[in-house]
């Protein structure tokens, strides 16, 4: 069976609404020790673009 998960974020301004920050989501046992990158879960991955938005506009919702 294949599944993907996919975390995105969005962008809204007025009524367009923008997919940004696509990635796979892959669960800890896809990690082994010969693979360098961190394993983080879906929350840690869904808080980092949020923590990254840098606004264009000084009023933010």
């Amino acid at each position: 069976m294949w599944s993907h998960c996919v975390v995105t974020s969005r962008y809204k301004i007025s009524e367009c609404s923008l997919p940004l920050n696509f990635k796979l989501y892959l669960r800890k046992q896809f990690f082994d020790k010969k693979v360098k990158k961190l394993f983080k879960n879906k929350q840690e991955q869904t808080m980092q673009p949020i923590d990254e938005f840098m606004p264009v506009a000084e009023i933010m919702y």
